[in-house]
């Protein structure tokens, strides 16, 4: 994938890559890689963060507190994502979730925190449409 033309970033020549631009160089090289293996489906394990991969979806961990998992083939009615902050409302966390979310929904959709409290902020890609819910329960479907 080529992101520049000699030191030129394609950005510059009047190329837009959305995908590229928003998602991976907005996201730290851990949650790169552990984002490739869950499109590789490859068990993965850096530092304090791990990716275990079961026939139908894939299990996130953080300090070995399940934050995640990706269904490979979900239904209609069915999440592809389910996060957790796993009483462990860290930056960290945070971070690791966002990095889910944008993989799943796009770069508008995240998780935030106000006052303390965190918050899921889902941004519908057809509509553009913003509606945001507080996340206090353990599990949340993205």
């Amino acid at each position: 994938m080529v992101v520049s033309k000699g030191s030129i970033p394609l950005q510059a020549l009047g190329y837009y890559i959305p995908f590229i631009t928003s998602f991976i160089n907005n996201m730290r090289k851990i949650e790169r890689e552990m984002i490739q293996a869950i499109i590789d489906r490859r068990d993965w394990r850096k530092a304090n963060t791990e990716v275990e991969i079961y026939p139908s979806y894939a299990e996130i961990t953080l300090h070995g507190n399940e934050i995640g998992r990706y269904y490979f083939h979900p239904s209609e009615d069915d999440p592809s994502l389910e996060i957790s902050h796993a009483h462990w409302k860290t930056n960290t966390t945070k971070s690791r979730l966002n990095a889910l979310i944008s993989f799943v929904a796009g770069g508008l959709s995240g998780i935030y925190q106000k006052n303390f409290n965190w918050y899921y902020k889902r941004v519908d890609a057809g509509s553009g449409q913003e509606s945001v819910e507080e996340f206090n329960s353990l599990w949340l479907a993205v």
